[in-house]
């Protein structure tokens, strides 16, 4: 099999999703934060896509699902399901709505993301400060407390580097799934950046 050098492999899992965090970063700064989410999920989709069995060319729920629970949700500060998760991604990234069918039909809680200090000045941690608040969010007064979990955006961040880490030590100790990634990175675009030539006189 034709497969991409072991350390392409790790240039491409690294350097793209490097990118795309720094844009993240940039979007909290501004307070961007419908863009900043976007931009995580549709991470998360891309990283689930390049572990999907061969021969399958669309990434489902469950490859999404099982991805999070192997890489993103161990030893990290996320009190969300993969199930969860799946369901604000349909939701943000087909209707920017944190609700979707998955969390209607009750298979998922609702993700309510907040970002800032983990503390504010008078020692109340944000789960505590945000339970608070919940009334005060349009929509969110007739779910009940415990359909609803809360989600550090900066956590939500730091967790996806740590889960980026832990999927290319997988990587390095499996054969196979390193030639499935590497089949994956090398056939992930169908792109090309055309620089126009500048019109004559």
């Amino acid at each position: 099999m034709n497969t991409v050098p072991q350390e392409t492999i790790g240039e491409e899992l690294l350097n793209r999703p490097r990118a795309i965090l720094a844009i993240v970063e940039s979007a909290r700064k501004q307070e961007d934060h419908d863009a900043a989410l976007i931009l995580l999920y549709t991470l998360l989709d891309i990283l689930a896509s390049l572990s999907r069995p061969n021969g399958q060319l669309e990434t489902t729920s469950d490859d999404f699902m099982r991805w999070v629970e192997e890489y993103l949700l161990p030893g990290n500060p996320l009190t969300c399901s993969a199930e969860d998760l799946w369901g604000f991604r349909c939701g943000m990234l087909h209707t920017l709505s944190e609700e979707s069918s998955h969390t209607r039909k009750g298979k998922s809680r609702i993700v309510l993301h907040i970002d800032g200090a983990f503390e504010d000045e008078r020692g109340l941690r944000f789960d505590e400060l945000m339970h608070r608040a919940v009334l005060e969010v349009p929509g969110v007064s007739r779910v009940p407390p415990n359909q609803i979990v809360f989600v550090h955006v900066g956590a939500l961040a730091t967790s996806i580097k740590r889960a980026i880490a832990r999927f290319m030590m997988d990587i390095n100790l499996d054969k196979a799934l390193e030639e499935l990634v590497s089949e994956r990175v090398k056939g992930g675009r169908l792109t090309a950046t055309i620089e126009y030539a500048q019109p004559v006189d």
